[in-house]
């Protein structure tokens, strides 16, 4: 994605990232629910508003205008908001009944109406929903994949007797903690090597000098040499592929470790391979 960039004062803000946050926001409320809520902001000091909209709206800015800072300056998923819009529902509709817009609160409702019904028959295959080519991509990639995952890592820890798992990608992370949540394997993330965590599993789960100990990696990248000196390497890697459609499916890689000594447990270096990623299936 096109970045535009402004570095200031040791900060850099992203603007591409920043407005797509904003952008993806009329997905998640509603184009018809967040483009009123916008025009209740920009007047929220008129005579129109009353002091039970402003209260309401109290409770959107803080989450609302935090997390779209956030995305600013690094990266914010779009559902991260989504507890501004618990009171977002609520004034909105009050507005437009109170401003007689009926047509926009019927046009609303039958929005999400749709979505819905959409949604209830594509579930049921998405499994199968692909792009029409030339477009190389299946139509929910992004939700599909997780449960083969857990049980593919699952399968290999049991057979190599490891009661362990590390993973480097934050999506992983989550799928492997979901899905073997109830097996007797840990699930860990890498220790960040920065002072504070990037993200939530590494403040959460970092990887334990005692589960280090014994530990199956699990990668997106096929050099193992990444992993060494602080581990010794007990069983080469094993790779296997995950589907995420009929077009996709992402290659992995999972290594015994063991960690070498006092080694320091930090994440492993950058994929120096060319990581084969994500894939078409062989078959």
């Amino acid at each position: 994605m096109l970045q535009i960039l402004l570095y200031f004062k040791g900060i850099y803000i992203l603007f591409c990232q920043g407005f797509e946050f904003i952008g993806a926001q009329f997905g998640v409320a509603g184009p018809i629910v967040f483009a009123v809520l916008l025009i209740l902001i920009v007047r929220l000091g008129t005579a129109g508003v009353t002091a039970s909209d402003r209260m309401l709206v109290a409770f959107v800015l803080p989450p609302l205008a935090t997390i779209t800072v956030f995305a600013f300056l690094g990266k914010s998923n779009a559902n991260w908001a989504a507890t501004a819009f618990i009171s977002t529902f609520v004034v909105v509709a009050a507005i437009l009944v109170r401003a007689e817009s009926r047509k926009l609160l019927a046009a609303s409702i039958a929005i999400g109406v749709a979505v819905q019904s959409i949604l209830l028959v594509t579930d049921t295959m998405a499994d199968r929903l692909t792009y029409p080519d030339p477009i190389e991509d299946d139509v929910y990639r992004r939700t599909m994949g997780g449960a083969a995952l857990g049980q593919q890592v699952g399968e290999i820890a049991a057979r190599l007797d490891v009661d362990a798992v590390v993973a480097e990608n934050r999506a992983d992370i989550a799928a492997l903690a979901y899905y073997l949540r109830d097996t007797d394997i840990a699930v860990y993330a890498w220790p960040p090597r920065r002072t504070k965590p990037g993200n939530h599993f590494e403040l959460t789960r970092p990887l334990t000098p005692d589960a280090a100990s014994s530990v199956l990696a699990v990668s997106r990248c096929p050099d193992e040499s990444r992993f060494q000196p602080a581990f010794s390497i007990v069983d080469p890697s094993e790779r296997f592929a995950v589907r995420h459609g009929p077009k996709r499916a992402t290659a992995y890689f999972a290594v015994h470790l063991a960690a070498v000594g006092d080694a320091a447990l930090v994440q492993p270096d950058r994929c120096r391979a060319n990581p084969p990623g994500r894939q078409p299936p062989t078959g």
